[in-house]
């Protein structure tokens, strides 16, 4: 019997040194134990959640002019924050992405999330017709049809649409002939 006592003890002093020794006994990770999972309250679909804007600055304003809360004072009460606006300038100059991080009804504090400095839309200089011309004149007038400096159309969205415009305008006025006795442009 004593064999089994000796067997029931040595197992009972292995069972106190275990717990007493801490590095056998697995510890949580600090970084693990401070993290709280994320509640379904504040998960939501983002369409729902904010807007997203167009603006489109006329040729020639500044980047640094849109980033002022005065800049906003006409559109500020559309505005609340987390919207975000991308910002293409008429001339094609730049683009960027802004977020909304606090308004007021005269007022909206924007921060840049990005910018990219464009080029400038860069069109080839070919008028088809006589006294016609065909230009790209912003994000808002888009492509257009000038005859001197009168705009005759407005508003395509390609080259290729505006000169199909002109083509036909030309077709059904007669525009671009020269009458009899009349000079030739």
């Amino acid at each position: 019997m004593t064999k089994k006592t000796n067997a029931a003890v040595d197992t009972l002093d292995e069972a106190e040194t275990a717990t007493r020794d801490d590095s056998k006994i697995a510890q949580p990770d600090p970084e693990q134990v401070k993290i709280t999972p994320l509640l379904p309250k504040r998960f939501k679909q983002a369409e729902y959640q904010r807007n997203i804007f167009e603006a489109v600055p006329p040729a020639g304003t500044k980047y640094e002019d849109v980033l002022k809360p005065e800049y906003w004072v006409h559109v500020a009460y559309m505005l609340k924050i987390r919207d975000r606006i991308e910002v293409i300038a008429d001339d094609f100059s730049y683009f960027a992405e802004l977020i909304v991080t606090g308004s007021g009804q005269l007022w909206v504090n924007v921060e840049e999330l990005r910018f990219t400095k464009l080029g400038g839309y860069k069109v080839e200089d070919d008028a088809a017709h006589a006294g016609y011309e065909v230009k790209f004149s912003g994000v808002v007038d888009k492509w257009v049809v000038l005859r001197g400096t009168d705009v005759m159309h407005r508003g395509s969205d390609t080259e290729k649409q505006a000169r199909s415009w002109m083509n036909n305008h030309v077709r059904q006025t007669g525009a671009g002939k020269t009458r009899i006795g009349e000079a030739t442009l």
